[in-house]
């Protein structure tokens, strides 16, 4: 892919075992970072290289050496007086210091020998004004670090309320929730973590703001735990699985999610080109998923009560630095997801486990106005209807919905800006009542992919972080609306009933 007027980046990524803790080349730079504070912080950006800035962007000299620390929203970076660059810094400039340490300044304050920069999310076109971009990278997950960051502005959110069971739901001799409602749920759901978005979404409360310098470290083995509002739990890698752990914990509703990502040899390739700050031709290729596995137990104590319909922001995410031609980025794997609950009588409970398989990479090109698109193929391995069971004199219903989204970008660990391939899948249960002459159960699964290149930011988020600004009495904002798939497709759209009646096809 070749651009008039643009600078070729044919370089590998580098990841950060593979390059003694090197930072990029300075001319200017500080001392030569160590291993860990550019694990911790990323990679330096090279003045010099291959592509051409935006002329606001302010480039600081010494990559992670000059980061003294970070807030534990990721938005304020403490950066060291005497960098190269740092005296340059001011609000409207764009800073970029490591792969991490960029975005639009919104406020600088001097503190001693360091200076406390908060910045704003920026597109990847907003740093580069022309250039091109190449990479081609395994990915070995065992070796990423897991970063967590303890306020993440709008972790949760509410959506749509939750669907009731249908009024023929209740009667004893069919004990099934209308089919339509359920429907609903799940492509509300699934449109909620695919877009960032869902009917009637509620701002999330305010976060508290933190100024001082508590980012922790990644996680560099084992398991990294998260919090957020009454949902926690964890994500862990191996050599080829990511592992995430979702747990809700609250008085009455109680809910128990495991969810595997199995990997064979996962590959990235990105190719991107940017003329005047636009993205232009394009492509990607993610290989190597082939198999997620759900498994899910959930109980309400009040029943009706109980029920939540959330968005869910995982504040831990996978990250290597890395270089590309000069420009310092970050590998990044995120997660998501909804939940939305119909429980209609006091004590019930539900659980079920399923899988499926993608075979095929999923892959687009756009050339000259022209989309080249390949998708996985996805089959069900161990159907969901097979092991759905509850315990209920009511109905009860589940919609569980997550994103797994693995990308290419520079940004603070709220956002990501680059390119990027993502995998959404939806499961709604459904179980009749307990006490029915049939009691019928039903499972919709719908599986989505997509790629693109934009800002990663969800409007969860973007939200928050609009509050945090707000508070600082900052005029920033950050759009709600940042990202634009090149390419969204279906690859799994199905719905099973036991026993297969008609009485059981809720209003099919």
């Amino acid at each position: 892919m070749r651009r008039r007027g643009t600078a070729v980046l044919t370089a590998a990524v580098l990841l950060l075992g593979g390059c003694s803790g090197r930072t990029s080349e300075h001319a200017d730079a500080a001392p030569t970072a160590t291993a860990g504070a550019a694990a911790r912080y990323g990679f330096g950006p090279s003045p010099h290289g291959d592509v051409e800035y935006q002329p606001d962007v302010v480039i600081v000299g010494g990559g992670p050496s000059a980061i003294r620390s970070a807030s534990s929203d990721g938005l304020t970076w403490y950066v060291a007086r005497s960098a190269p660059g740092a005296d340059r810094l001011a609000p409207g400039k764009v800073m970029y210091a490591t792969g991490l340490a960029v975005g639009r300044v919104a406020r600088v304050v001097p503190d001693g020998d360091q200076l406390a920069v908060t910045v704003v999310p920026v597109g990847i076109g907003e740093v580069i004004r022309n250039g091109h971009l190449h990479a081609s990278q395994d990915l070995d997950l065992a070796g990423w670090g897991l970063q967590d960051v303890p306020d993440l502005p709008g972790r949760t959110g509410a959506v749509a309320a939750t669907p009731s069971p249908s009024r023929g739901a209740g009667r004893a001799a069919t004990g099934t929730t209308s089919r339509r409602a359920s429907r609903n749920a799940t492509r509300t759901a699934s449109r909620g973590a695919s877009r960032g978005t869902a009917r009637r979404h509620l701002a999330a409360a305010p976060v508290a703001l933190k100024l001082g310098p508590s980012l922790p470290p990644p996680f560099t083995q084992g398991s990294a735990p998260w919090h957020a509002e009454e949902w926690s739990g964890t994500v862990t890698r191996s050599s080829g699985d990511v592992w995430l752990h979702v747990e809700h914990a609250g008085e009455g509703l109680k809910a128990y999610i495991d969810m595997r990502f199995h990997f064979v040899k996962p590959h990235l390739d990105a190719d991107v080109g940017i003329v005047d700050g636009e993205v232009g031709d394009s492509e990607l290729q993610l290989r190597g998923l082939r198999q997620v596995v759900l498994q899910i137990k959930a109980g309400s104590v009040n029943g009706l009560s109980d029920n939540l319909s959330q968005k869910v922001e995982i504040p831990v995410s996978l990250n290597a630095p890395v270089i590309v031609g000069g420009v310092a980025m970050n590998l990044n794997v995120h997660f998501r997801f909804l939940a939305e609950t119909a429980f209609t009588a006091r004590n019930s409970t539900l659980q079920a486990v399923g899988d499926w398989q993608t075979d095929g990479p999923l892959f687009y090109r756009r050339s000259s106005g022209k989309l080249t698109v390949g998708m996985p193929k996805v089959t069900s391995q161990h159907k969901f209807i097979d092991s759905l069971t509850g315990i209920s004199l009511g109905v009860n219903g589940f919609v569980f919905t997550t994103e797994i989204r693995v990308s290419l970008g520079l940004g603070t660990p709220t956002a990501n800006a680059g390119p990027y391939a993502r995998l959404v899948t939806s499961v709604g249960l459904t179980v009749g009542s307990s006490v029915g002459l049939i009691r019928c159960r039903q499972v919709t699964v719908t599986v989505t992919g997509a790629a693109g290149v934009g800002l990663l930011l969800s409007d969860n988020v973007a939200k928050g972080i609009n509050v945090l600004l707000a508070a600082l009495g900052l005029a920033n904002r950050v759009a709600e609306e940042n990202t634009k798939d090149v390419v969204s497709r279906q690859l799994y759209n199905t719905a099973f009933w036991s026993p297969d009646l008609p009485v059981c096809r809720l209003g099919g």
